[in-house]
């Protein structure tokens, strides 16, 4: 869903908007047996409330979803508090900071509150669609299903598992190295 489209409504993920649009112009929903559903709750969601506003019944959706519990709000950190390291975000050329309790959530919660486009999808260490690069300091990852040796050795975390164990650290998802999926 990252790569770039020429028709805008093929870039990214599928969102209400999006949807509209098909089922203004392509589809008519009406007529469709069943509707299967895959993706994080945020989509499903929208999804599943932009068929029902258009006539689908419920029983003719079906759903899986990459995370079943809600994704809590993560409070905003203060610039400096005692105990919080300094984490530094790079996505798409732009680098953004935020503040991140080693013991607490973990790089991923706090950067979604200042980059909501940061990607992520199990929140479980099993997709890697949360992998990044550590370019400064060192991290601890709690779980990790989806990288491999080499990649780990070239650096890479899944932020989604990631808490900072150095005052500051620096993630980039914006570098492969030829490495990954």
């Amino acid at each position: 869903s990252r790569e770039p489209h020429q028709v805008p409504l093929f870039q990214g993920r599928i969102d209400a908007g999006k949807l509209r649009s098909l089922l203004g112009t392509l589809i008519d929903p009406t007529t469709i047996e069943g509707w299967y559903l895959c993706g994080p709750l945020g989509m499903v969601e929208d999804a599943t409330e932009v068929l029902a506003d258009s006539g689908v019944a419920e029983d003719r959706v079906h759903d899986e979803l990459f995370f079943d519990e809600r994704i809590e709000s993560i409070p905003t950190l203060a610039e400096g508090a005692e105990g919080l390291a300094s984490v530094t975000i790079t996505l798409d050329g732009r680098s953004s900071v935020v503040w991140v309790d080693p013991d607490g959530a973990s790089i991923l919660d706090p950067a979604r509150t200042v980059r909501a486009e940061v990607p992520f999808a199990c929140k479980g260490g099993m997709c890697a669609t949360c992998k990044a690069v550590v370019t400064e300091g060192e991290v601890r990852m709690d779980k990790n299903y989806a990288l491999t040796a080499d990649e780990r050795d070239a650096g890479y975390v899944l932020t989604c598992q990631s808490h900072p164990t150095t005052d500051e650290v620096a993630v980039s998802y914006d570098t492969h190295g030829g490495i990954g999926r």
